[in-house]
């Protein structure tokens, strides 16, 4: 009887932990299935093949190439560039994430009430089979929201003011701002050209020489201290897509150079003078073989070396009674 009584139990149990668990699927799909009906678009990140973004007199075109690859989409307009992996990444991702706060009108009279006559953004993308744009008009009174719609539709959401922020990148935003392509555990061989100074420094069985003076004892943090920032260097802004004239820029005779070198690639960063009206910390600088002036931290020119001491190895203060 006893075991009987405890079937009976341990079946109920089962029974009521099946249902518990129905249930809590049940919820969750008809959560998620909600939460899918607020996507303002039908597709993944992964299926976007072109996208462009509108404000005012500024278009930016965006194009997935065939060839896949973390460099996959470039800037096709309003200049052919690269693209900055990571801001490209969080642009399609929230684009695909998307979702309205709640639905203001099914069919608007006058868009203008919302601010989407005139839109503040308008996306235009084509993801496979998909195509269609989103409109982004001014905020809500009440709030954080941005209305917003979709195609040439009269319905108006609000979504939230931060996934507008997070889609509303700017062309610099968007383009790839580093100079140049090394690694920095790669490069063996520097040279740096400081007015009449010149270095040749070469790597040699995990150790730096110096051409000239091999007997100088040189620390490699030092070295890697300042060739680190000028391999990861990134432009601070594009100055001059297509340079003809290099002297208002001070690169027509130029502070300094740094030539980089690995087994199979050399590439030199050409610094200028003192970007005036820019940051008070930056310079203008180009790479060697390309038109383009950029800005970069003036700190890149000044942790270069310009003696001998900065560079050498320093001797360790010998401990008492040590020979």
């Amino acid at each position: 009887m006893r075991f009987r009584s405890t079937l009976i139990y341990l079946l109920a149990a089962i029974a009521l932990v099946a249902f518990y668990l129905y249930e809590t699927r049940k919820e969750t799909k008809e959560k998620s299935a909600k939460e899918e009906a607020k996507l303002l678009v039908p597709f993944k990140p992964d299926q976007l093949e072109r996208i462009i973004l509108k404000r005012d007199k500024e278009s930016i075109e965006l194009e997935k190439r065939k060839d896949a690859g973390s460099r996959a989409w470039e800037i096709v307009s309003p200049l052919h560039a690269s693209t900055d992996a990571f801001a490209l990444s969080g642009l399609t991702r929230k684009l695909s994430e998307l979702k309205f706060e709640r639905l203001i009108t099914e069919n608007a009279k006058d868009l203008a009430e919302f601010g989407l006559d005139k839109p503040s953004l308008t996306i235009t993308y084509k993801a496979g089979k998909h195509e269609g744009m989103i409109s982004f008009g001014s905020k809500s009174p009440i709030g954080y929201g941005i209305y917003a719609t979709t195609g040439e539709g009269k319905k108006v959401y609000l979504i939230a003011g931060l996934d507008k922020q997070e889609i509303d990148k700017s062309l610099f935003d968007l383009r790839d701002k580093k100079l140049l392509t090394l690694e920095t555990d790669q490069v063996n061989r520097v040279i740096i050209e400081r007015g009449t100074t010149r270095w040749i420094l070469n790597k040699k069985d995990d150790r730096w020489l110096l051409e000239g003076d091999e007997n100088l004892k040189i620390d490699r943090e030092k070295v890697e201290g300042f060739v680190r920032p000028i391999v990861w260097a990134e432009a601070l802004s594009f100055e001059n897509e297509e340079a003809v004239d290099l002297k208002p820029y001070g690169l027509d005779i130029p502070s300094a150079r740094v030539v980089l070198s690995d087994d199979s690639r050399t590439e030199e960063l050409i610094f200028g003078k003192v970007a005036k009206g820019k940051r008070e910390d930056s310079i203008y600088a180009m790479v060697r073989g390309k038109r383009q002036i950029v800005t970069v931290r003036k700190r890149l020119l000044d942790n270069l070396p310009t003696e001998k001491n900065q560079i050498r190895e320093t001797e360790q203060p010998k401990k008492e009674g040590s020979s």
